[in-house]
């Protein structure tokens, strides 16, 4: 038995492609761009880290553009941290993942030596654009949650 699957005119390719391969849209979901230092040449790298049952696994296999290291990296998310009591903030920490869930990343607890006080606050990213009409190019800053990817039409 043979089972063609018919896309019509109007779907993209990434439709097709996703429609042919069913795993390919769980991927989408279960996979997570995190980054990783080198450990020869120290240069900031992403790499792409499946979850299994939502919890990223200790070690990924990984490659550095730069000076061509091949191995296992520890990656890490880097995520920004504002107090809510007194609103210093703290951009960029680099944040473990090994043996960790991604939902883990949504709430977090530190210690804000401004307040002198744990704090929790919701981890972010700060995502930034810019006005498209040339005479203008206002820039804007949004909060995203910590997983937001790529960049999204203004």
């Amino acid at each position: 038995i043979s089972c063609a699957i018919r896309v019509p005119k109007f779907a993209t390719m990434e439709a097709a492609a996703l429609l042919e391969r069913p795993g390919r849209l769980l991927a989408r979901f279960s996979t997570r761009q995190l980054q990783f230092l080198c450990p020869d040449c120290g240069s900031q790298e992403d790499v792409d880290c499946e979850t299994f049952n939502n919890y990223f696994l200790e070690s990924y296999p990984a490659s550095c553009s730069h000076c061509r290291w091949m191995g296992q990296c520890q990656p890490f998310k880097a995520v920004d941290l504002s107090c809510p009591r007194c609103a210093k903030t703290w951009p960029a920490v680099h944040v473990d993942v090994a043996g960790k869930s991604w939902l883990e990343f949504l709430s977090a607890s530190f210690f804000c030596e401004t307040c002198r006080m744990e704090v929790k606050a919701v981890p972010c990213q700060t995502m930034r654009f810019w006005c498209g009409d040339l005479r203008c190019r206002s820039e804007q800053a949004i909060l995203c949650d910590p997983w937001t990817e790529g960049a999204a039409p203004v």
